[in-house]
């Protein structure tokens, strides 16, 4: 069986029946359980955040072509690993960004290497992977994390915020219980948090986020400025295969490291 799809610039899918490349978006073709994916030379971010979303269930290898990438017979955790990195040097490669990071698996075994502040360390030392929402949640609870971000998604699956931090340095956005990502935060806050937390909906595998942010020098006086802080968050994601989409959440703890360890989304 063979079917195509589009994906503009905007993130919208759309079904084709022609093998052209949208502008700033992305083509796919499905032909039994194997993928083909070609970018167009510069695809937008909400097109490649909406590939992710719309591929997380494909089990099939994948194959990656255009936007100087050119790869073959990958996994589905190798791909959406690879498209996320493209998104956030995409993103990062904006001027006036105030990120730079990078972006990698999550390995309980080599818990060692990773160097987390102690902040992150009640959610890392948890191992929550096949087990059902319900008794993780219930683990998480039991831990006792503190600023611990949780995210799930609506029946349309926009991302949404279900707790946060009573405090957080990072973003300067006022943010409820319930509120959708595209709602509350501005536009480059929003797409760095969802590549994240869409690539751990679609990988289903922990992740670790790590590298700089630029936040406003509160100590200046009257002179503004911005101070780089070195940060790291860890990104949990709860989607086992038996439990329905709804109830899937991403658990998020983060932090700067310099010059307090301060919270932020």
């Amino acid at each position: 069986m063979r079917s195509e799809i589009l994906i503009n610039k905007k993130g919208v899918v759309q079904s084709s029946e022609s093998n052209a490349t949208p502008e700033g978006g992305v083509y796919v073709t499905r032909t039994n359980q194997e993928f083909s994916i070609f970018f167009d030379d510069k695809p937008e971010l909400p097109a490649l955040i909406s590939l992710i979303r719309t591929l997380r269930s494909a089990s099939g290898l994948m194959s990656l072509s255009g936007a100087n990438i050119n790869t073959s017979n990958q996994t589905p955790q190798d791909v959406f690993i690879t498209i996320a990195r493209m998104a956030i040097k995409a993103l990062e490669a904006e001027p006036d960004i105030i990120f730079k990071s990078h972006l990698e698996l999550f390995s309980h075994a080599n818990l060692d290497k990773y160097d987390l502040p102690e902040e992150l360390m009640p959610l890392a030392r948890l191992n929550l992977l096949g087990k059902d929402v319900p008794s993780a949640l219930m683990q998480v609870i039991d831990a006792n994390i503190k600023n611990l971000v949780s995210i799930g998604q609506t029946m349309s699956m926009r991302l949404c915020f279900l707790s946060i931090p009573p405090q957080f340095s990072w973003p300067n956005a006022t943010i409820e219980k319930g509120d959708a990502l595209d709602e509350c935060l501005p536009k480059d806050a929003e797409y760095w948090l969802s590549i994240l937390y869409e690539t751990a909906f679609a990988l289903k595998s922990p992740l670790y986020h790590h590298g700089h942010i630029k936040m406003p020098d509160t100590q200046t006086g009257t002179i503004p400025g911005h101070i780089q802080h070195h940060f790291h968050r860890l990104i949990y994601p709860l989607a086992p295969a038996s439990d329905r989409p709804q109830n899937y959440r991403v658990l998020s703890v983060a932090c700067i490291t310099d010059p307090e360890h301060q919270p932020i989304i």
